[in-house]
């Protein structure tokens, strides 16, 4: 992990596999061409959708007030339903 962090610059004294930094330099160099593919495929497709934006807020809201839908919904200035439906849809589509 030391020499991963060193190599690509990666700040810090403590390096752990939980840092996004550390992990994203890392993934890339362990994941083979056809995995790698696998999830460009997957991936694109949902990125290219039309409401991709509004879901994905949706779901980095819902994440960062840990997992609750009434806090995540008010910090979007949307109902708690409206947030269920956008969680569904976007379970759905990636399901």
């Amino acid at each position: 992990m030391f020499r991963l962090a060193h190599r690509y610059n990666v700040s810090g004294e403590i390096y752990h596999y939980h840092n996004w930094e550390v992990l994203s330099k890392l993934i890339p160099e362990d994941i083979n061409l056809e995995t790698w593919d696998y999830f460009e495929n997957f991936f694109s497709n949902f990125i290219n959708r039309e409401d991709f934006v509004e879901l994905a807020k949706c779901f980095v809201q819902y994440c960062d007030h840990q997992m609750n839908v009434s806090r995540a919904a008010k910090s979007l200035y949307i109902h708690r339903n409206t947030l269920t439906y956008r969680l569904k849809k976007l379970s759905s589509l990636l399901l």
